[in-house]
């Protein structure tokens, strides 16, 4: 893509379109033959994923934005928010608690105190407070509060975690310990 000389600067190729910003300090996005596709309206546009993105419009509204440039949804309760993996995005409130969004902006948890991150599997996600772990998934509900040091797998009916000294102990999800059978 060749940048008309009316644009400043432009950033990364994603989902067939390029951020860029206009003479006037705005951003906005063009498609592959220079025709602006995401309107020069907001001061910050983070990149696309998922054909998605956050962008902050002029008022400094958080803003979900789809790659033709229509806006899915506008927040006033989040000051900001990570690229969505997998159909959900972590966004953070402005009283400094994490939640989980969907593709269409609707809340799929409750608001948590510590860090969320994502993990390889879809909409399961690790919960992080104080150093330790826990862990929600999406589909199910399945909340376990943060009170491992690290979780190394989730199973149906127990977690595998790391415990110092230890190694590797199969807990339920109380953190109570599976007796082996012999």
């Amino acid at each position: 893509v060749t940048l008309n000389k009316k644009y400043i600067q432009a950033r990364d190729f994603t989902c067939g379109i390029v951020r860029v910003q206009d003479s006037t300090g705005y951003w906005g996005c063009i498609n592959l033959k220079g025709s602006p596709v995401v309107p020069f309206e907001y001061t910050k546009i983070q990149k696309f994923s998922e054909n998605r993105a956050f962008a902050y419009n002029k008022n400094e509204e958080l803003c979900l934005i789809s790659v033709s440039g229509v806006i899915i949804k506008k927040f006033n309760q989040y000051s900001f928010a990570y690229p969505f993996k997998n159909g959900y995005s972590i966004v953070g409130t402005h009283d400094e608690k994490y939640v989980l969004i969907n593709e269409h902006g609707n809340e799929v948890s409750p608001h948590f105190d510590g860090s969320i991150e994502y993990t390889d599997f879809s909409g399961e996600f690790k919960i992080i407070e104080n150093g330790l772990e826990g862990y929600y998934k999406v589909l199910t509900k399945l909340f376990i509060k943060p009170q491992f040091e690290k979780i190394m797998e989730v199973q149906n009916d127990c977690l595998q975690i790391e415990v110092q000294g230890i190694g590797k102990v199969t807990v339920d999800f109380d953190g109570r310990p599976f007796l082996d059978g012999n």
